[in-house]
């Protein structure tokens, strides 16, 4: 995965910030024309570089994404925008 598609990620994260799970971001991935994205290693990678938090187990279906201050200003925005 190239950066243009992490971003890609990050923007449609910031859509449905801290509600949606691996499953949603999946189906959001598919529908936005990224296939074949494997979400946990999408979302390890932007956890490692501080771009997205994760409450609960990565690699379960209870897991909530929500974009870290850094992962916002990577979008050029603020939370409230």
């Amino acid at each position: 995965m190239d950066e243009s598609e992490e971003l890609r990620v990050l923007e449609i994260l910031a859509e449905h910030d801290g509600k949606w799970g691996w499953y949603q971001l999946d189906r959001g991935l598919s529908m936005a024309g990224v296939g074949g994205v494997h979400v946990v290693r999408v979302v390890s990678s932007l956890c490692a570089r501080g771009l997205l938090v994760v409450s609960g187990a990565l690699d379960s279906a209870t897991a909530r994404y929500a974009l870290t201050t850094k992962g916002w200003e990577a979008l050029g925005r603020t939370p409230l925008q």
